[in-house]
């Protein structure tokens, strides 16, 4: 789950501490003018080792800090930009409780899909009942197929993708998934729920390299670490895999050109989720 991107709120209150301070500046000036009445100022501008502006540049600091106060005041009520215990007593007025171990954006995404969830028996009230189990969870679809046998009415099938490993729960844990939405206080009495794995599909993936002459070395050995991490990172249900993607993660400093071994897109169904299960680089030399 994930918020939306909006603007700032307005009750937001600007941070500019160099117009705060000219401002200031201003108004001391203004003060100062010709006690006659006379058009053109007696005052001028005080230079910063005046005492005058040293009091009101601690002022203007002071003003920011006060601003900066009221904002952060602002965002510990607000779901998008609230964090640690600040977000932990906003979930709590949705009866959402942080899990051990459980950083401020998964607890953030899970308290949003809690609101959705609230009538039970809709895909979010599941989503919510299985992500609010353990922070193992990683990905969780809920589906009804488009077709189903007359009785197999109100059948539910819950696929469910752990962050360990390839993706695929345990035994265990997939019992204990089951047993909790099995619950009369969790399932509604006419859902029949099938708790699955996630299905995996394997990718092999070869990628032959060629450097720039001013590469720095240890190019690949860069390549073998991040490009599998970060295959990991973006990788979940549903999400198909391109050779494009692949091209974009390989063009790093250092890498002239790219080829793979991988032509075409890997497309997965909603239940479904790739692992890289083995990538390997090609040392092509360098490219002039």
């Amino acid at each position: 789950m994930s918020l939306p991107i909006l603007a700032a709120p307005q009750v937001f209150k600007p941070l500019a501490l160099q117009a705060e301070l000219l401002r200031l500046l201003a108004g001391l000036q203004l003060r100062m003018r010709d006690p006659l009445g006379g058009d053109e100022p007696s005052y001028s501008m005080p230079l910063p080792s005046d005492p005058a502006y040293q009091v009101l540049s601690t002022s203007a600091y002071r003003y920011q800090l006060q601003m900066q106060a009221i904002n952060e005041a602002v965002e510990s009520n607000l779901l998008l930009y609230a964090r640690g215990s600040d977000l932990d007593h906003l979930a709590a007025f949705y009866d959402v409780l942080r899990l051990e171990g459980e950083a401020d954006d998964a607890f953030r995404g899970r308290v949003q899909l809690s609101i959705r969830g609230w009538s039970p028996g809709t895909y979010e009230y599941y989503e919510s009942q299985v992500r609010g189990l353990s922070t193992e969870v990683r990905d969780v679809l809920v589906d009804v197929p488009d077709t189903q046998a007359i009785d197999q009415k109100g059948w539910i099938y819950i696929s469910v993708m752990v962050n360990e490993g390839s993706g695929e729960p345990s035994t265990e844990f997939l019992t204990q998934v089951r047993s909790h939405l099995a619950d009369p206080k969790v399932r509604l009495i006419n859902d029949t729920i099938v708790v699955q794995p996630v299905s995996l599909v394997p990718i092999d993936v070869v990628a032959s390299i060629w450097q720039t002459p001013s590469a720095i070395p240890g190019v690949l050995e860069r390549l073998n670490a991040s490009v599998p991490l970060a295959f990991d990172q973006a990788r979940g249900l549903g999400w198909d895999v391109s050779p494009s993607w692949f091209a974009s993660a390989l063009q790093q400093d250092g890498v002239k050109k790219s080829e793979l071994s991988l032509t075409q897109d890997v497309v997965v169904a909603r239940d479904q989720c790739a692992y890289l299960r083995s990538f390997s680089l090609l040392d092509k030399g360098v490219a002039w």
